[in-house]
């Protein structure tokens, strides 16, 4: 069976050993997975990503990084030096740009995705937290700025 590059598994399950198994039921028709922090975070979670990444599989780690420029700057580049295909940080312009000058040191062909607003994110709960946009219009804001930032994708 031909795989589709397009589509991406997320290996969102409890243990290392649950996401290999899954992996493993799957080789051959799925070339692509994306490990999100429950996995990353857990001992062996960034060694089982360079596992994948290893065996020639597409790895996106969805760290969705956030912290200040330097950091995600460092982050993003360790991240990419690590080997990563896809990684994202927040649609916040400092944190944008921070993560496009580490990948960019990093020299790999590692992609950066966006993330303009959580999905679990309402209009009255970006209210709470200060915003004066409602989730559209800020969703559209930052798509525009991860567009002057030079991020690959939102």
């Amino acid at each position: 069976m031909l795989t589709d590059p397009r589509l991406i598994i997320g290996l969102d399950l409890p243990s290392i050993e649950a996401a290999r198994a899954m992996v493993e039921r799957l080789e051959g028709t799925i070339s692509a997975y994306k490990i999100g922090l429950t996995l990353l975070a857990r001992p062996g979670g960034v060694a089982f990503a360079h596992e994948l990444k290893a065996r020639g599989l597409t790895v996106f780690q969805d760290w969705k990084l956030h912290d200040i420029g330097a950091q995600v700057e460092g982050a993003a580049r360790a991240v990419a030096e690590g080997g990563c295909d896809l990684l994202t940080v927040h649609a916040e312009p400092q944190v944008m740009r921070g993560a496009v000058k580490g990948r960019d040191a990093a020299g790999t062909g590692t992609k950066l995705l966006a993330v303009t607003v959580l999905t679990s994110l309402s209009d009255a709960d970006l209210t709470d937290i200060g915003y004066g946009f409602t989730a559209s219009d800020l969703v559209e804001r930052r798509v525009r700025q991860a567009l002057d930032c030079g991020v690959d994708g939102v």
